[in-house]
C-alpha cells in the first residue's frame, strides 16, 4: 500500500502505528490530512468548493469531483482492504485458531492442502446457500484445493458528508474491515457445520449425560487419530462435560481444587486434556458466538477447515448517482468483492458432545 491516504486510514482505523511521516500525530490531525488528502484526489479546492458556514461541499462541485475522480477513491479503500485480508485479525477468532487451516494467496501461499491419506477422506464444500458432500477414498494421500467464489459486500454513504468530515472515512473502512472479519469467522463456522451433520451416531452424542458414551466416543476418536483425543468448549461447556454443575459428589484433590476455583473447570477429565476456547459476543447483540453447550473431541494437530483468500478485493461503483438512475438520495453505492473458498476435509475421526 503506497499511498498516503491508504496509509492514514488504515492506521486510523487499526489504531495503530505504522511506519510513515503520519504515525506520530494525534488522531484528530490525521484526519484532517485524510480529507485534505481525499479532497486531493477528488480534485476539489477546500477553499472554493466548501460552504464556509456549513463546511459542506457544494453539491455541484461534489457531483463533478467525484464523477471525474471516483476511480481513485476506490483505489485507495481496495489498498486498505487489501491490507485487512493481509493482516488477518478475521484469524484471531478464537474458532478460527483452532479449526481454520488457512491460505492467502497474496502471502505467497498456494492454494493446495495435503492430506495423509487414512481411512476414508470426507471432502465437504460450501456453495452458495447449500452444501456438496463427496466422499472418496484415498489410502496414499492426496493434495487437493478448494473451488475459489466471489464474495460482495455492499456499503454505501454519502461522498459529500465523507469530504466534509461529518462522515469519518476512516470509520467507513473500518466497519467494512468489520464486516469482513465477521464474514469469515462466519463462513468458516457454517463450512465447519455441515460436517458435523455426516458424523455417524457415535462421534455426534447428544441427549441425557452419559459419561461412559463420552468416554467410548473419545476411544473411537483416540482409534482412528492414533493419538489421545482433547476437549475443546468453552469453559461453560467444559464444566457441563465434567459433570461439575451437576454431580456435587466428585472427588477432587487439591490441586484439582485450585484449577476449578481459578478457571472454573479442571484441565484434564479422565485422562483428557481440557481446553477452553475463549467465549465471544455477536456483533451488536448479547448472544454469545460459541455454544455453551458443545464440547468437541478432536485428535493431533490437523485443522479441520481449509481456507484460501485470493488475497486482493476490488471496489466497484453500482450506482450511477449522479444522473439519477438508482439511488434518489444520491448516495454513493459500492460493492467490495473478494474471492474465498473453503471446505471440510478431515481424514481423522473427530466427535462432537451436545450436553444441552
Amino acid at each position: 500500500m503506497d499511498n498516503s491516504i491508504g496509509f492514514l486510514i488504515y492506521d486510523s482505523a487499526m489504531d495503530r502505528n505504522i511506519p510513515t511521516k503520519y504515525s506520530n500525530i494525534s488522531k484528530e490531525d490525521r484526519e484532517k490530512e485524510i480529507r485534505k488528502l481525499y479532497f486531493t484526489a477528488l480534485g476539489l479546492d477546500m477553499e472554493k468548493d466548501v460552504d464556509p458556514r456549513t463546511g459542506i461541499v457544494y453539491k455541484k462541485a461534489m457531483r463533478r469531483a467525484y464523477r471525474e475522480n471516483k476511480n481513485k477513491v476506490f483505489s485507495i479503500i481496495e489498498d486498505i482492504l487489501d491490507q485487512t485480508l493481509l493482516d488477518g485479525e478475521y484469524a484471531q477468532d478464537q474458532f478460527f485458531m483452532n479449526f481454520v487451516d488457512l491460505k492467502n494467496l497474496a502471502l505467497g501461499d498456494e492454494n493446495v492442502f495435503s492430506i495423509q491419506g487414512r481411512k476414508k477422506l470426507n471432502v465437504s464444500e460450501f456453495s452458495g446457500n447449500h452444501f456438496n458432500i463427496n466422499r472418496e477414498r484415498y489410502d496414499a494421500g492426496t493434495n487437493f484445493s478448494v473451488k475459489m467464489r466471489n464474495f460482495g459486500i455492499s456499503v454505501y454513504e454519502y461522498a459529500s458528508r465523507i469530504a466534509s468530515g461529518r462522515v469519518s472515512f476512516t470509520d467507513l473502512v473500518a466497519d467494512m474491515q468489520d464486516a469482513i472479519n465477521r464474514f469469515l469467522a462466519d463462513y468458516a463456522k457454517q463450512t465447519f457445520a455441515v460436517a458435523l451433520q455426516k458424523l455417524p451416531s457415535e462421534l455426534n452424542i447428544s441427549g441425557s449425560y452419559n459419561e461412559e458414551q463420552i468416554l467410548q466416543a473419545a476411544q473411537r476418536v483416540q482409534a482412528s487419530c492414533g493419538t489421545k483425543p482433547y476437549a475443546l468448549g468453552t469453559a461453560v461447556a467444559l464444566r457441563k462435560l465434567q459433570g461439575i454443575n451437576t454431580n456435587a459428589n466428585i472427588w477432587y484433590s487439591d490441586a484439582m481444587k485450585d484449577e476449578k476455583n481459578n478457571l472454573s473447570y479442571i484441565t484434564v477429565w479422565n485422562g483428557i486434556k481440557c481446553i477452553e476456547l475463549e467465549q465471544g459476543l455477536v456483533e451488536g447483540s448479547l448472544d454469545f458466538t460459541m455454544d455453551d453447550d458443545v464440547v468437541y473431541l478432536l485428535g493431533g494437530d490437523e485443522k479441520p477447515v481449509k481456507m484460501c483468500l485470493e488475497g486482493e478485493t476490488e471496489v466497484m461503483d453500482i450506482s450511477d448517482t449522479w444522473n439519477g438512475a438508482n439511488n434518489a438520495d444520491k448516495s454513493v453505492e459500492q460493492v467490495l468483492t473478494f474471492k474465498a473458498g473453503a471446505s471440510v476435509v478431515y481424514n481423522k475421526l473427530f466427535a462432537k458432545i451436545d450436553l444441552a
